[in-house]
């Protein structure tokens, strides 16, 4: 199973995660928010001083949806994070991943545009729930999904 987080980073993704992992020990993290951000530097432009930011989110999120496959023969489950996640990229993990993908968004309930809201299995308004709410909900999620 995969659950991704989206949400921007101001909502303490680690904290979450960190405590999800801690009350469930079949789950594994694989950070994707960090890695996603890369700078490119074209060979020939290095010493120019020249850069180009790419989102990574995609190729990473795609090497998640790979280990995930690969770990629910261990029947282990992997958890990862991001800023954003495209209805595209949502629609490449479900045709990947089926019933084993599992998409929540936590942030403020405005971050999230009301037309996507229908595509994520779960939306917490972190304005009004604590990290136990939060957490509380994920562990209902997961553990519904695995039945």
């Amino acid at each position: 199973m995969l659950l991704v987080i989206a949400g921007p980073s101001s909502i303490g993704k680690e904290a979450l995660i960190t405590e999800f992992l801690n009350r469930h020990p079949e789950w594994r993290y694989m950070a994707v928010d960090e890695a996603a951000e890369a700078e490119f530097l074209p060979e020939e432009e290095k010493e120019e001083g020249m850069s180009i930011d790419v989102d990574m989110t995609e190729f990473y999120m795609s090497i998640a949806c790979q280990c995930a496959q690969e770990l629910r023969k261990e029947r282990i489950h992997l958890v990862t994070a991001c800023d954003h996640l495209s209805l595209s990229l949502q629609e490449f993990l479900r045709e990947e991943l089926g019933k084993e993908f599992l998409a929540t968004h936590v942030g403020h309930e405005d971050e999230l545009p009301p037309s996507e809201r229908p595509f994520y299995h779960c939306t917490i308004n972190s304005s009004v729930k604590t990290l136990k709410e939060t957490l509380t909900i994920l562990d209902r999620l997961v553990g519904r999904k695995r039945k």
